[in-house]
């Protein structure tokens, strides 16, 4: 009992050969005065009671190379009573050699020790009290760490010692599960799922089915578990012996978890990856692409009615976090709610939108970021955070055609890496078919899941700052790539389509109903390709449009042949793709936004009540396009155009700022003039403000860092259309979030030269190649939208 422990001695060299040979090779106070053996442990013992810092830690270090049986009973009987004194009366952070100390020589009597030390604590508990508890066989130890299950400080090392307990543990965990409150009861299903025999299969299955949502999935994952572990006949193996963890690649975001924990299906918590492929980017064929358009169907288009949506009782302000429709009928909808105030509790709302009404309410599990309504509208796809403080996301499938939700699938998809947290996490979720899932992260690692068993089936690289679009038929996927778009197909992985070119933020993309074309916002610049011929159909900027965010899930529809929807952050315009103009432009202050066709549903809270409204983009009928006979007779720019260029950006820059936009002006087709009444005039501005910098690490009362004077420079690039700015290009270069200082720098030398003026910020400018003359230019109409 308790033999492990004696591996976490840290022990001085110079003690160590003192106690072995019997030699006084020590000076201070560890001289050894006597030359007996007893009289050098009598020795350390006085220290140890008297000592201070290092000098006590000496001591115990050589105690715990003595035999306590080869001792003298009363001697060994006075050494355990010094260590646990000590240990119970110790103020410091680390009381491991104390601890180390009293297991040596008390033996399993210091058992109730370790026990009153463990409740006596009011912050973190030191490991080696649940080190040196987890070797005991004491259910009066079990209960003790079980206690602390739920608690902020001990729960995971609480759930970690009982699971090395074993067995043991097992009734008191049982007993915890059922009747213990909040977050104790659900650490202690957890901690079941690993330990759980029968008795513990038999009191998951109970829980499955009372309490709250969330215990009631915490219960049926655990039971998986444990049915997992039970058929595969681990229970006959010596699940608590400590193995050495296989080594795992840091840098490699499919690498297999450490912890070996299973999902629902008996796979490893990250899924299945045996089977996965990565297909590499390659040009297509000629004439290889294929279009997916949406069903054919005989029903009318789509008519949507807003709907007033349930809120969670109890809660406060409930806010919508997903809408999602299905492929059939879009008018059959699945929103997402999450608690605003607490995130103790969600719901999805099944709604019937041609009839403006909630079919069906079912609760979920707390902490929902995102979810998806398979094409059928059978499953439920949600992305959850989960532990203790919400630091990993996981995936899960839920069936609709019961009562109450269903959980038949739970992993996480990726590898977490917690130096790289915020680009392993999974941030988009979409079906491609009723048994297909595909997932995302920032890194970029877009894969194809067969949800039954978690497997990966296909992995693309893409940019995981952008989210990609399905095609109307679900087969289909456009992405942005590090170098350009593609279009993939779901099942082969092959490439259909590439354009190579890099891009921007701010963009978007969206297929037409027919899928034969596919637009692309960047900025204020609108593209359209034919993707069989990977013809550019349409090129050109507008002054303003609707900005889109990183989080946009459809941010583009088609309206026929002739107009684009773009959904943004706080409005949504409707585009004449002939006139090249912003028409209409609908502001709103909605929490999430979904479209379909020229409809766009805006989630939102109005007053306290979360509510779906339902915005027709103005058609040909409703809001007609000003009657426009040459529609080229709008432009002040077109290929061929005379165009001056004004450069004053200082900082030395110029010569260069002016080869950059020699070479966009060219590109776009345009010819520089100096005398042309178009100009492109680059500038450079400045706005000075005060940045507190402080080292990593250091406590404010020891260095409340340092003020550095920064100077935050803008870079714009304008075009003039007889004196009227018509178009704009900005960029700012701020402060740096993190300082790198060279050796014998100061703060302000570091920063003034990461601060300084750089040319490249103009090496993104896209000169527009078609441009409406500012008289002309939209929105031509502003509209509130509803939610507002």
């Amino acid at each position: 009992m308790f033999s492990r422990l004696k591996g976490f001695s840290r022990l001085n060299g110079m003690v160590l050969a003192s106690v072995l040979s019997g030699a006084s090779i020590l000076s201070g106070p560890l001289a050894v005065a006597q030359s007996s053996r007893e009289g050098r442990i009598q020795e350390h013992l006085r220290t140890l009671d008297s000592g201070i810092g290092h000098e006590q830690e000496a001591a115990a270090n050589a105690l715990l190379l003595v035999d306590p049986s080869s001792v003298d009973p009363e001697l060994r009987k006075k050494i355990a009573r010094t260590f646990r004194d000590k240990a119970l009366n110790s103020h410091s952070h680390d009381k491991g050699p104390l601890i180390h100390g009293l297991v040596h020589w008390g033996g399993k009597y210091s058992t109730t020790v370790l026990i009153e030390i463990l409740r006596s604590e009011k912050l973190r508990v030191d490991k080696e009290i649940f080190d040196a508890l987890a070797e005991s066989e004491s259910t009066e130890a079990a209960e003790a760490v079980a206690a602390l299950l739920g608690n902020f400080f001990n729960s995971d090392a609480a759930a970690q010692c009982l699971v090395q307990m074993g067995p043991i543990a097992e009734p008191v965990v049982i007993r915890a599960a059922k009747t213990a409150p909040g977050d104790m009861s659900m650490a202690a299903v957890n901690v079941l799922g690993e330990i759980g025999g029968e008795a513990g299969l038999k009191a998951l299955r109970q829980l499955s089915g009372r309490g709250p949502v969330e215990q009631r999935s915490a219960a049926k994952l655990a039971a998986a578990r444990v049915r997992s572990r039970l058929q595969a006949g681990d229970e006959e193996k010596d699940q608590y012996a400590e193995e050495a963890p296989p080594a795992i690649d840091p840098d490699d975001p499919f690498a297999p978890p450490a912890n070996g924990g299973k999902g629902l299906s008996g796979h490893d918590e990250e899924g299945d990856w045996s089977q996965v492929e990565a297909p590499l980017a390659n040009r297509p064929r000629p004439g290889s692409f294929r279009p997916d358009p949406a069903p054919k169907t005989d029903a009318k288009p789509p008519r949507f009615k807003s709907t007033r949506l349930s809120d969670l009782p109890g809660h406060g302000i409930s806010h919508p976090i997903a809408v999602s429709m299905t492929r059939a009928d879009p008018t059959r909808l699945a929103v997402v709610i999450n608690d605003a105030m607490a995130s103790r509790s969600a719901s999805v709302q099944l709604v019937d939108a041609s009839a403006g009404r909630v079919k069906r309410l079912q609760q979920l599990p707390p902490d929902i970021k995102h979810a998806a309504l398979s094409p059928r509208g059978r499953r439920l796809a949600t992305m959850a955070e989960e532990g203790r403080h919400r630091e990993r996301m996981r995936i899960d499938i839920w069936e609709l055609a019961h009562k109450e939700p269903k959980l038949i699938e739970s992993w996480r998809p990726y590898h977490q890496d917690h130096r790289e947290i915020l680009a392993t996490d999974p941030r988009w979720i979409a079906w491609t078919d009723e048994d297909h899932l595909l997932t995302l992260n920032r890194a970029g690692d877009l894969v194809r899941w067969k949800t039954a068993g978690a497997v990966a089936q296909t992995r693309w690289k893409i940019d995981g700052w952008s989210l990609p679009v399905m095609s109307p038929g679900g087969r289909q996927i456009a992405a942005v790539a590090p170098d350009g778009i593609l279009v993939f197909d779901v099942e082969s992985g092959d490439t259909l389509f590439w354009f190579e070119e890099k891009l921007e933020r701010d963009r978007g993309l969206g297929f037409d109903p027919t899928g034969t074309k596919l637009a692309c916002v960047e900025g204020t610049r609108i593209r359209i390709w034919d993707l069989a011929t990977a013809e550019t159909l349409t090129d050109f900027h507008v002054k303003d449009i609707a900005r889109i965010g990183d989080d946009a899930t459809k941010p583009l529809s088609f309206l026929g042949d002739e107009r684009l929807v773009v959904r943004g952050r706080q409005a949504v315009d409707v585009v004449d793709l002939v006139q090249r103009r912003v028409l209409t432009r609908g502001e709103h202050s909605a929490d999430y936004l979904a479209g379909c066709e020229g409809t766009t549903l805006l989630a939102c809270v109005f007053g306290q009540t979360p509510a779906l409204y339902a915005e027709r983009a103005p058609d040909a009928e409703v809001a007609p396009s000003p009657r426009v006979d040459d529609p080229e007779s709008l432009l002040a720019i077109r290929p061929g155009s005379a165009i001056a260029l004004d450069v004053r950006v200082g900082s030395g820059l110029d010569q260069e700022v002016r080869q950059l936009l020699t070479t966009a002006i060219t590109q776009a087709g345009h010819v520089l003039d100096p005398n042309a009444t178009t100009k492109l005039v680059a500038r450079q501005e400045s706005k000075q403000e005060v940045i507190t910098y402080k080292g990593f690490h250091t406590p404010s009362w020891v260095d409340d860092g340092k003020q550095v004077s920064v100077e935050e420079k803008i870079y714009t690039a304008t075009l003039f259309i007889e004196g009227e700015a018509a178009w704009r290009y900005m960029a700012k270069q701020g402060a740096q979030h993190m300082l790198h200082t060279q050796q014998g720098e100061s703060y302000q030398e570091a920063s003034d030269r990461a601060m300084q003026a750089n040319a490249n910020y103009f090496r993104r400018v896209s000169v527009p190649r078609y441009l409406v003359a500012p008289q002309h230019a939209g929105p031509l109409q502003t509209v509130k939208l509803r939610g507002k």
